[in-house]
């Protein structure tokens, strides 16, 4: 079900990291069978020891660019207000073929799936392939409801939930944004 390339990356990912996940809308829309923006490797700052997160990752990854929602880059403030999480403290894009990467790199709580804010985005892949979903995926898929659980940072909430209303149109939005 989930494609090679994908915990072909996670692999690469982990050797750097140590605690890496995939997890979120790429999963959701492979289970639902909807196209695939891009997918979410989500890293927990704390465990890249010394140095430049971005130095160690273009070790692997020498075309790996920082986004533009960057807020820190080793250690630096980037730009002032990013409108991202603020546990959330880089972004980097890579692509592999046709496939789109987001490795994300935040404190402890990033890597933690039942803080993410929609509940039909509550699903992991671990390192060792299993895919894991919290009560509220499931419920939200098997009741076709975006339900927002904590509508974090509001101002990219809206757009966000007009996002998933578009590619399921068949669900119902339960909760509100701030």
């Amino acid at each position: 079900m989930v494609p090679d390339v994908w915990g072909e990356v996670l692999k690469e990912v982990l050797r750097i990291t140590g605690d890496a996940i995939i997890a979120g809308g790429c999963l959701r829309d492979l289970y639902a069978n909807r196209q695939i923006k891009d997918v979410d490797i989500f890293c927990n700052a704390d465990e890249f020891k010394h140095g430049s997160w971005e130095a160690k990752l273009r070790k692997y990854f020498p075309d790996i660019q920082a986004s533009d929602l960057t807020i820190y880059q080793d250690g630096r403030p980037r730009q002032q207000d990013s409108g991202i999480d603020r546990h959330i403290f880089a972004i980097y894009n890579l692509e592999r073929g046709d496939t789109k990467f987001e490795i994300i790199i935040g404190d402890k709580n990033t890597c933690s799936i039942e803080r993410f804010d929609i509940g039909i985005c509550q699903i992991f892949l671990t390192p060792n392939g299993e895919v894991w979903a919290t009560s509220h995926f499931v419920d939200g898929m098997a009741n076709k409801e975006i339900k927002i659980i904590d509508p974090r940072p509001p101002e990219r909430m809206a757009e966000r939930i007009q996002r998933l209303a578009t590619k399921f149109p068949d669900f119902t939005v339960m909760g509100e944004v701030a």
